[in-house]
């Protein structure tokens, strides 16, 4: 009401006929029903609340409310979310089974997007080292299916990934791996472990995770190569002697991991037969597997996988 009466008054002031005027027609109005004096003030009262109101506006604006600019704010940000980039446009679907994928991104392609990953990272990976220098890793991620509220335009999150050396003289098939925590402990880490391990066996190059493995990187292949291997012997014939090479391409571990897992499940016999090899008791293997609740179904199918892809390792 102070800024329409302060515009009032100098309006007023401009010329006393103009004030005159003003004042004639206001009056014979009023005596005619007081109508228009009333819609006068009406209007002044919503000319003045007009004004308040754009002062609100203006700090919802400017402080983040939802108030008219705070409502146009969110809806553009609501727009960028629905056009974000999708997955399947960024990588190549490599892996697909029971409601999650894996897509293959070059990190030399889509440099953007694999720094803002390995940075991403690095919030929940105290020795992430790799940000920018992306270029010469590939990286693979775990994409889930979401129920999506337009079927015909389906929707995915990814809930973890690792990346991968292109080249590697150590022969080392995984170089960094996480899974964003609201997804942990649900067996995806043993997945991407398995994608890993897969690839090693399509490349024929027995392989293994970048060392030195974090105190949970430790953990998490710990429990995966146990139960790989355990598996690997339960699957021998009864008193079948294998070598620990043969071991090692059994499983495409590298025998130094094998010989480090075996000892940690302490399944070895104590005593070394007399040509120097050791034996391994499928029983206590079994005993094992029973006491440690170890579930021996293979986190990945191989068969899964994309026929085009494999092909191209079989070309190579």
């Amino acid at each position: 009401g102070g800024n329409a009466n302060g515009n009032n008054g100098g309006n007023g002031g401009n010329g006393n006929s103009a004030s005159a005027g003003n004042d004639v027609a206001t009056t014979t109005t009023a005596a005619a029903g007081g109508t228009a004096e009333t819609t006068t003030a009406a209007g002044a009262a919503t000319s003045s609340t007009d004004t308040a109101g754009g002062k609100k506006d203006n700090q919802n604006n400017q402080f983040g409310g939802f108030g008219q600019g705070g409502r146009r704010r969110f809806g553009q940000r609501r727009h960028r979310y629905q056009n974000r980039p999708d997955i399947r446009t960024l990588g190549r679907l490599i892996y697909t089974r029971d409601g999650y994928s894996i897509y293959e991104v070059d990190g030399e392609e889509h440099q953007l997007f694999s720094q803002n990953l390995s940075l991403f990272a690095k919030l929940f990976l105290d020795n992430k080292s790799v940000f920018f220098d992306v270029a010469s890793f590939d990286y693979y991620l775990l994409v889930q299916d979401v129920p999506a509220i337009n079927p015909a335009r389906p929707e995915s999150r990814i809930t973890g990934f690792f990346s991968k050396e292109k080249i590697s003289w150590d022969n080392n098939n995984l170089a960094c791996i996480l899974v964003f925590p609201p997804w942990q402990r649900k067996g995806f880490g043993k997945i991407l472990m398995g994608i890993s391990y897969q690839l090693s066996k399509l490349e024929g190059r027995v392989g293994g995770p970048e060392k030195p493995l974090s105190e949970l990187g430790r953990v998490g292949y710990a429990r995966f190569w146990e139960a790989r291997l355990a598996a690997a012997i339960l699957k021998l014939r009864s008193k079948a002697t294998v070598s620990l090479q043969e071991v090692s391409d059994r499983c495409w571990m590298l025998p130094e991991d094998v010989i480090t897992t075996l000892n940690d499940m302490a399944i070895v016999n104590s005593k070394p037969r007399s040509d120097g090899s050791v034996a391994v008791s499928k029983a206590k293997v079994r005993d094992w597997v029973l006491s440690n609740n170890v579930d021996l179904t293979p986190p990945i199918d191989e068969e899964y996988f994309a026929a085009e892809y494999v092909a191209e390792f079989d070309a190579g």
